[in-house]
């Protein structure tokens, strides 16, 4: 059904029709409470929200609240990181790295020799 607004047609569609599509289902959420819903701690899901650009609006309780529709966004958390973290790839690295620079100041010194 079409009706005559003040600059536009607008097209009115009812509940049930098929272009009415699915509701929505839009939260306001704190960054704590986005972030438990993701997974995710509240600073990743502050750093989300505004990457995303979410609307923010301080609550009532001096929370910031994020508007956001959950079905619309794909956040898949990086897993969590080893609790001595690179420590020790870097340490097997590091000692690879004497290990060939004394390989090298060997080879080197042979060279001056000759």
């Amino acid at each position: 059904m079409l009706t005559k607004g003040s600059a536009a047609l607008i097209e009115v569609v009812a509940p049930g029709h098929p272009l009415y599509g699915e509701p929505m289902s839009i939260e306001s959420l704190t960054y704590a409470e986005l972030g438990d819903r993701l997974g995710a701690s509240p600073e990743a899901a502050r750093s989300l929200a505004r990457r995303l650009r979410l609307p923010r609006r301080p609550g009532n309780d001096g929370k910031v609240r994020i508007t956001v529709d959950l079905a619309e966004i794909r956040h898949k958390p990086l897993p969590a990181r080893p609790p001595g973290g690179h420590r020790a790839e870097i340490d097997r690295l590091n000692a690879r790295v004497a290990q060939l620079e004394g390989g090298l100041a060997r080879v080197g010194s042979t060279v001056c020799r000759t």
